[in-house]
């Protein structure tokens, strides 16, 4: 990898301007590039032709900019990690990060640039929990969609950061589908508070605001909140920990239905 980044130190003429971080999904390097911040991030596996291509259509509106693209490599703006939105909910200001949130989603979804080619459905995305088993409520949700837009797909308190153009939201895993699951991810999010995210008055005070600010029916964002937590309940089987965390965030978010 060492040998992949210092390629695209070269060839793209970038100054390394800190330390090399590792995440589930890229090597992440913040440098400078035609001496604006910058991030250079190499997925693990395959490409980033969807993550580029969902940059590219909402042009820095509600997201990153992006500046280069190639394979594995992708070089985005880098935006600033303090203050950090995580950190809002457990500060008592959910109310703020709730409209911060929506703001962003809305920004993405009045996106005008050229719609990537070939996105995959947010109905494939479920196929292993619509395969499963008898999950009637995510049959119901993906099988009869209601104002398909193009998702970012993974909005959560973590993959949205401030900078001098506001909040922006990096990391997408686009999709095409329902604008009403956009919010399932931050309804069960920061995963570093369960106590919090676990609380159904507080479950239910987030979507009160998204649903208002989204224009959305806070049962619809609910039940899309409830079939996300089971994908990842079942996606995290060889987890215990992570399993229970994702099937309690099931559980509140059906008793709120």
């Amino acid at each position: 990898m060492d040998k992949l980044l210092q390629e695209y130190i070269i060839k793209w003429q970038l100054h390394v301007a800190g330390g090399i971080k590792v995440s589930s999904r890229n090597f992440v390097l913040p440098v400078i590039y035609n001496s604006q911040p910058a991030v250079l991030k190499i997925a693990r596996e395959g490409n980033e032709d969807i993550s580029a291509a969902y940059y590219n259509y909402v042009g820095g509106q509600g997201a990153a900019q992006i500046y280069l693209h190639e394979n594995s490599a992708i070089l985005i703006e880098r935006l600033d990690a303090k203050p950090a939105l995580k950190d809002l909910p457990e500060e008592g200001q959910d109310n703020l990060a709730c409209n911060i949130i929506a703001k962003v989603i809305k920004d993405l979804h009045r996106a005008s640039g050229e719609r990537p080619q070939n996105l995959p459905t947010l109905k494939s995305k479920f196929k292993p929990l619509l395969e499963s088993g008898n999950n009637i409520l995510a049959k119901e949700l993906l099988e009869n969609p209601l104002n398909e837009v193009v998702l970012h797909g993974d909005i959560t308190h973590e993959n949205i950061m401030n900078s001098g153009r506001g909040w922006l939201a990096i990391d997408p895993k686009p999709v095409l589908g329902e604008a009403a699951y956009e919010v399932a991810a931050a309804l069960c999010h920061p995963n570093t508070v369960p106590h919090l995210v676990h609380d159904a008055k507080r479950m239910s005070f987030c979507a009160d605001i998204y649903a208002k600010e989204l224009r959305q029916d806070k049962k619809r964002l609910l039940q899309f909140a409830c079939v996300y937590s089971e994908l990842m309940a079942l996606q995290a089987a060889d987890d215990a920990d992570e399993m229970a965390y994702w099937s309690k965030c099931a559980e509140v978010a059906a008793g709120l239905v």
